[in-house]
């Protein structure tokens, strides 16, 4: 079972096995590097500004804490983890230098993910804050990036936003680097970012699914 875009196929998992899943295709794409340069844009975690959402995240929003509440699953960590997982997955991929910029603009879980961050991993993790108005923009570091992962961050923003964080992206990446992303809720940001790089397909044998995609700079 996958979720189609332009004829090709990415496969779809749940909100719990999405991480392990997009952590295991990160080690996988990096063994044999020396070096590996990450941005995790949006750190996890539920404390958002429901006002700053787009209606259609809304509607899935309330969809999964209902599902979330008949099922007994956990939907995702209520404390920001996704830069230390994106490290240990670099870890796991025996990489001898280890840059993980951790993106966030709710200053909120910026603070909460400083707080809590492991001491085997203060080396290895940069924090970038909320720039100008909260504009995620502005908080990028020069650094290109091998690896990207952005799951749910764009769907906060407008269309317009979401197509120019995926041309940013697009022209950040390194040649033969990796976006992962998520789709409901940022379809424009997913689109834009197919227009620009190859769709690469995750396997997944889980029954209760939403979509993840990746994409790959030639």
């Amino acid at each position: 079972m996958g979720f189609w875009i332009r004829g090709e196929r990415a496969e779809r998992l749940t909100w719990s096995q999405r991480h392990e899943a997009a952590n295991q295709f990160i080690a996988q794409h990096v063994q044999g590097k020396k070096q590996v340069t990450a941005w995790v844009i949006g750190l996890g975690g539920w404390k958002r500004n429901r006002e700053s959402e787009q209606p259609i995240q809304r509607f899935f929003r309330d969809w999964e804490q209902r599902v979330a509440r008949w099922t007994g699953h956990e939907l995702t960590p209520t404390r920001p983890t996704e830069h230390v997982e994106v490290a240990q997955a670099l870890k796991r991929g025996n990489v001898r230098q280890i840059e993980v910029n951790a993106i966030e603009v709710n200053p909120e879980s910026l603070e909460m993910a400083k707080s809590q961050l492991p001491e085997e991993m203060m080396d290895h993790i940069v924090f970038h804050g909320p720039g100008p108005a909260g504009n995620a923009f502005k908080t990028f570091p020069r650094k290109r990036p091998d690896v990207v992962t952005a799951f749910n961050m764009p769907g906060y923003y407008s269309e317009e936003e979401q197509a120019q964080l995926a041309e940013h992206l697009a022209d950040s990446l390194k040649p033969g680097g990796v976006i992962l992303t998520n789709v409901l809720g940022q379809e424009t940001f997913v689109e834009r970012l197919a227009q620009r790089l190859t769709l690469n397909e995750i396997e997944s044998n889980n029954v209760w699914k939403l979509p993840i995609v990746a994409f790959k700079k030639p």
